[in-house]
């Protein structure tokens, strides 16, 4: 069922480089959307994203510190460029 709600979406994970983070990430990857994940770090973030774009959807990463307002109210803005 996630499938026909998501499908040609954009699914935004914050901690999605690991853990329940990731596996969502990859969950929504599998039922057809694609996935922003925000994290800290870049290369745990690589990592992750190689494993998500192998469900065949687009993947990117945007830092993040979610404890800072700004940046996590400014995410979803800079989504829409990047990912369709």
């Amino acid at each position: 069922e996630l499938e026909t709600t998501v499908k040609d979406k954009v699914a935004l994970i914050t901690g999605g480089s690991s853990g329940i983070g990731k596996a969502t990430a990859i969950a929504f990857a599998k039922a057809g959307a694609n996935v922003a994940i925000a994290s800290r770090k870049k290369s745990t973030a690589n990592k992750a994203l190689k494993e998500i774009e192998r469900e065949g959807t687009e993947a990117i990463w945007i830092e993040t510190d979610v404890s800072d307002a700004t940046i996590v109210w400014n995410v979803s803005s800079s989504l829409n460029p990047q990912i369709q």
